[in-house]
């Protein structure tokens, strides 16, 4: 529900234990950490309970259903997500919107703290509430108990609801959909799962049954199928009894139905598919190979096989990346990974994105490069790196086991629940991972790839647009070059090894010319010889984690129209081409086993360069850093690979609706400036190689008026040395400059724009008020405090009341620089036939912000909201880096950052309504409409 957080659930999803390591007898099984509470209740409910103080004070809650859209009857396709929403829509004790009402008053916003999925398999409900507060904390858990139990399934809210699911489906409706449609029946032919998507059939969603979502509910929705996870900042022993105590008393199902799994069946032939689309902006091919999925048993033979797997991956993923910087390549990208859309398979899966008109080419070089590991495996000295590599990995995690957010370790749990998998603990992994990783060899990976080779059940397929001039080709034009590969002569890999140092002179360390201390946030200030200033901010918000960022002013303001395109992308160039005479390829594999990462950028009125580093690889860090600005270097054939890629990337981008629509946006709201144009061939031809690094040399050849900003875990005594010695040597010429107005301004009076795209019933609005800003402190919190008031109310109306679209946003986006300015920006997406009615209702209840304002109900949820975010934020070091760079640039003091009650009794309802009328004034609109185009 809301917003998907679909990365993570596909990591979850592709974790795999498959078996490809048989000569072992390491097969016993691994307790559970012993950290992890956990159980099964009479009712047959299991729970996981984990203490975590990351962040402090605070709790994530899931609640996990193993029922997804693959356990619906066919009238009922869509009901499993479709019953998700619900929860939010009235349970025995929240009726109605009380539920969200609630959360909203405690500081929760959707999407970080609020959220919720359904997948073909399990449906997971998540929370992040406060631990300091019994009463919020029990509340929580009274939530997870309704909607385990107690949905109402109101039918008013129902009705209303199937508007909010419709905006939904319809959001989704484009040309990746519509090319998935055709190519998960192949991938998934002869099983449910090809007709059961989660997001289900919009005829069934517009009529079910009232009794559809309640018999959906009442057969899945039971203890024996349902987890209560905590983790958090609270006494463990007292969530597991809470947990007894509460749960405990909801009844089992007296007449449960059985929960079946559902394969997919395998074939003994290679399936081919070619799809294609009007509305696609780009081409891209895809390998899989189907094969049984091995259920874990916890054991050591599991860990060996899953590392080898991950370790495989990345190898072949440096590999294909390594393609990718070939100018004459086909490819754009490339990847590959372990794991399967659905949880009874598991798989191989190979996609490259591939340059206009090149697919064959595209799909025999990915072949090609499949081949070679199928045929020779991976060398010794990749494994060998990529040894290093993962272990690098496993102790940057060791080192971060008491500094781990709850959020992230609680995905651990839906593999635990979901797949039967056991969590060992972090400190038994490291040991296992530091005695096991030096003992392996390539040859041990030889059992996946026959894995892979064993399998018959293949597809492969192509995706690209309907557009004059390209190419499509047939389903036998890929039989075809797929079974070319196998009579291929191939040669085998051939490995850059890496010997030289990053930097073969080490400079002399200089001196510190002043000091100052910013105690009021524990921030120390130094101004070097060579004229930079270095800011540095101590924390232990993490044990392993440096970051800086680091800018001066001027950027592409000032160089000539001529000039820009090179400008604009002069850090991607130099990036792309390498440093100190090391290429990206060789750069990347010098950096494989270090905790990294340094990249300079060039902006309208900055440059700078910003990364992070652990402890143990801050030199390296400081090393780049000072390379980057001595040694850039220029490569022709890198250059030309990035320029074909970008270009394979935006050739077809306009047969994108969406695309289109953006992009008209931006040049209304440059008021068509040069500078403003989108990119496009056009724009791609502007960049010269030549240009590019002169104007990078130039922006990085005076770091007088640089500002480096350092947080994290700094140790000042061992660290100002690398400092003194890398930033201290930085080139200095004592250069004064600072950046220009480029004359770029907002569009002055009310603009409709209507673009006319697109083959889907759908639509898009954007209403966007601009006008001047007083720049300062208090404005700021006053502007976001009136559009996030204004997002809640919208919300309710338009989603909740209306049932017109799946979302809305409203955001205040305020510049200093040149000038003054802001910017109120509306936006959603709904029916066409439902643009003008939303619209009106928009400026209706704009008008009754502006001269009535606002319940209070609503000032006091965005204060507390605001509270919440702030003490979360107080503890993350890239706020930190964030804020301090931002206020050292704005010339404002660091005390605001931490001084917040001033700024929470500026929230009044006439505070909120004066908002409203400076920044929501209708003399200044552009009001940006996208239909489709019949």
């Amino acid at each position: 529900m809301f917003k998907k957080l679909l990365t993570l659930f596909i990591l979850a999803l592709f974790i795999t234990s498959c078996a490809v390591i048989n000569n072992t007898n390491s097969n016993q099984s691994l307790q559970m950490d012993p950290k992890i509470k956990t159980g099964v209740l009479d009712n047959g409910l299991t729970y996981y309970v984990l203490e975590n103080v990351k962040p402090e004070k605070r709790a994530e809650l899931l609640l996990l259903v193993n029922a997804g859209s693959i356990l619906e009857e066919d009238h009922q396709q869509g009901i499993a997500h479709f019953t998700e929403h619900m929860a939010f829509n009235g349970t025995k004790n929240f009726p109605k919107q009380e539920l969200v009402n609630y959360l909203e008053s405690i500081g929760l916003k959707f999407g970080p703290d609020l959220n919720a999925f359904t997948s073909f398999d399990m449906t997971v409900y998540m929370l992040q509430v406060p631990t300091d507060d019994s009463d919020k904390f029990n509340t929580a858990f009274k939530i997870l108990e309704e909607w385990s139990h107690n949905l109402t399934m109101d039918h008013e809210e129902i009705d209303k609801e199937r508007g909010v699911v419709l905006e939904e489906l319809r959001i989704g409706k484009g040309a990746r959909e519509r090319m998935l449609n055709k190519k998960l029946p192949v991938y998934l032919k002869g099983s449910k799962y090809a007709d059961r998507l989660p997001i289900g059939k919009e005829d069934i969603i517009k009529s079910f049954d009232y009794s559809a979502t309640k018999d959906f509910y009442n057969d899945w929705y039971r203890p024996d199928l349902m987890a209560i996870v905590a983790v958090g900042d609270f006494d463990g022993e007292h969530v597991e009894q809470k947990i007894k105590n509460q749960f405990s008393i909801i009844p089992a199902h007296p007449n449960p139905k059985k929960r079946k799994e559902y394969d997919v069946p395998f074939h003994d032939e290679t399936r081919y598919l070619v799809v294609s689309d009007p509305e696609a902006t780009g081409s891209s091919v895809g390998i899989s190979y189907k094969f049984s999925k091995i259920k874990s048993n916890n054991s050591l033979l599991d860990i060996k096989n899953n590392q080898l797997i991950s370790m495989f991956t990345e190898m072949f993923n440096n590999r294909l990346s390594e393609r990718t910087k070939n100018p004459e390549s086909a490819l754009i990208y490339g990847y590959n990974y372990t794991g399967s859309w659905v949880r009874s398979i598991d798989g191989f899966n190979l996609v490259a994105g591939v340059k206009p008109g090149m697919i064959e080419k595209g799909l025999q070089e990915v072949l090609l490069e499949l081949e070679r590991v199928l045929r020779y495996g991976f060398t010794k000295s990749e494994f060998e790196r990529q040894k290093r590599t993962s272990l690098k990995q496993i102790e940057v995690q060791y080192n971060e086991r008491d500094k781990t957010e709850s959020a992230d370790l609680r995905w651990q749990f839906l593999d635990i629940f979901f797949e039967n998998k056991n969590s060992i603990g972090i400190e038994k992994i490291y040991k296992i991972m530091n005695d096991m990783i030096p003992t392996l060899k390539v040859s041990d990976l030889n059992s996946y790839i026959q894995l892979i080779k064993k399998s018959s059940s293949r597809v492969i397929t192509a995706d690209c647009p309907e557009k004059e001039g390209i190419n499509i080709p047939s389903n036998e034009d890929l039989k075809k070059i797929d079974h070319s590969i196998k009579n291929l002569e191939i040669n085998p890999y051939e490995d850059i090894i890496i010997t030289s140092p990053l930097l073969a002179q080490v400079p002399l360390p200089t001196k510190i010319k002043d000091y100052k201390s910013h105690d009021e946030v524990g921030v120390m200030e130094f101004l070097l010889e060579n004229g930079v200033r270095v800011l540095i901010k101590p924390t232990d918000f993490k044990n392993d984690e440096i970051l800086f960022n680091a800018y001066s002013p001027g950027g592409h303001s000032l160089v000539d129209d001529s000039k820009f395109m090179s400008a604009k992308y002069a850090s991607d160039v130099i990036t792309e081409s390498g440093v100190a005479g090391f290429s990206k390829i060789e750069l990347d594999k010098f950096l494989s086993d270090k905790q990294v990462n340094v990249n300079p950028f060039i902006r309208e009125m900055t440059e700078g360069i910003t990364g992070s580093s652990s402890v143990s690889d801050s030199e390296v860090m400081f090393q780049l850093i000072y390379q980057y600005f001595h040694n850039p270097m220029k490569d022709q054939d890198a250059f030309e690979a990035l320029i074909r890629n970008w270009s394979g990337t935006i050739e077809n981008r306009n047969a994108s609706p969406e695309n289109v629509y953006r992009d008209s946006i931006s040049v209304i709201m440059s008021n068509r400036h040069f500078r403003g144009r989108p990119m496009s061939s056009e724009t791609l031809s502007e960049i010269d190689l030549d240009i590019a690094y002169e104007v990078y040399k130039n922006r990085f050849s005076d770091a007088n008026d640089f500002t480096f900003v350092f947080v994290g875990s700094i140790n000042p005594d061992t660290f100002m040395p690398l400092v003194l010695t890398y930033i201290g040597n930085l080139p200095s010429s004592s250069r004064k400059e600072s950046w220009k107005d480029v004359g770029m301004k907002y569009p002055v009076g009310n603009i409709e724009k209507i673009v006319k795209r697109g083959i889907e019933e759908k639509s898009s609005v954007q209403l966007r008020f601009t006008g001047d800003f007083d720049w300062n402190y208090e404005n700021r919190f006053l502007l976001k405090s009136m559009t996030s008031v204004f997002r809640i109310r919208l919300r309710e109306i338009l989603r909740e009341d209306m049932g017109g679209t799946y979302g809305v946003w409203v955001g205040g986006y305020p510049e200093k620089n040149p000038k003054g300015t802001y910017q109120s920006i509306v936006a959603f997406g709904c029916g066409p036939d439902n643009v003008e009615p939303m619209v009106a209702e928009v400026f209706k209840q704009i008008e009754i912000l502006k001269t009535k304002g606002i319940e209070q109900s609503y000032l006091d949820k965005i204060i507390e909201a605001e509270k919440v975010e702030h003490n979360k934020n107080i503890q993350e070091n890239n706020y930190w880096l964030e804020v301090l760079s931002a206020y050292d640039q704005y010339e404002e003091p660091f005390l605001q950052i931490i001084e917040r009650d001033s700024l929470y009794e500026l929230v009044t309802n006439e505070n909120i309504m004066e908002s409203a009328q400076k920044y929501f004034k209708t003399d200044n609109v552009l009001k940006a409409y996208l239909y489709p185009e019949k």
